[in-house]
This record gives structure tokens, sequence and C-alpha cells, in this order.
């Protein structure tokens, strides 16, 4: 349900897992970055909801996909959001023999984040049923508030 808001509405998707205390407003988003138009929309939506205080992480998975593009526009972004008076890092790492989506899960929790940003379904949702996806593994495993953008 909350995947199919974040296609359908136009609008980004805030979800937060069904465990846990998350009370105080997010001070450390991870931006989950693969160079798509959806995972530019999360990133600025973030941006706009959220105070200028909250430190942005933009991390970059590598897998078998990827390419120099991938990381040249990561730096583009970064680049951006320091424009905006916003404190950013960017964390380039390896899939290694994770998938996407628990590669960034467990990165995101390793840096830190109290909020993890990314595009919602940058591939066709029949493809990401068949063969999973990111936006799949993270909105079925996460650990942390969830902004998704479509």
């Amino acid at each position: 349900f909350p995947e199919r808001l974040a296609i359908e509405s136009g609008r980004p998707v805030l979800m937060v897992p069904n465990q846990g205390g998350f009370d105080d407003p997010p001070q450390h988003a991870v931006i989950a970055w693969n160079g798509s138009r959806e995972s530019a929309r999360a990133g600025f939506d973030a941006l706009a909801l959220f105070d200028r205080s909250v430190r942005y992480t933009i991390l970059v998975i590598d897998d078998e996909e990827s390419d120099e593009r991938q990381l040249l526009s990561a730096e583009r972004l970064v680049a951006a959001l320091q424009r905006h008076d916003v404190t950013t890092a960017l964390v380039h790492k390896s899939a290694a023999d994770r998938s996407i989506g628990k590669a960034i899960c467990a990165e995101a929790e390793a840096l830190g984040g109290d909020l993890l940003v990314m595009g919602a379904y940058g591939h066709s949702r029949f493809r990401e049923f068949v063969f999973g996806g990111a936006t799949r593994h993270v909105t079925h495993h996460m650990t942390l508030p969830t902004l998704l953008s479509h």
C-alpha cells in the first residue's frame, strides 16, 4: 500500500517501521542514490520537508549495473545540496554479495542515519515483483523511517 501511494499520489510518502521509537525529527538522512529521476526527486523532497539542520549522506551502492555516471551524478547532488547550506557527505560502497536493498538497509544503519530517503520503483513494478528490487526489500525490511518518492 505505501509503495502504491508513492507511485500514484505524486507526493512523497513517509513510512515508519512498526517497531522502535521515532519521536524526534530526523537529524541524519541517508539518501540512497542511483542517479535516477526517482532518487533525485526523493532527495529534493527531503530537502523541502525537513529543517536545514538535518545532515545528509548520499549513499551510492555499486553493483553490476553501476557505472561512472552514477557516482558523478551523486557528486553533483552533493554540490547542489551544499548550495542550500546543508551539511552533505558522499559515501560510496560496494554491494559485495548483498542485494542492493540489503546493502541500503545495512549501510544506512551503519552510517547512523535516522531517516532513509529513496526513490520508489526506478525499475518497473513488474520487474521488481519478478526479480525483487531495492524498493520492495526496503519497504518489507526497514528499520528506519523511510521517505519514498516516485
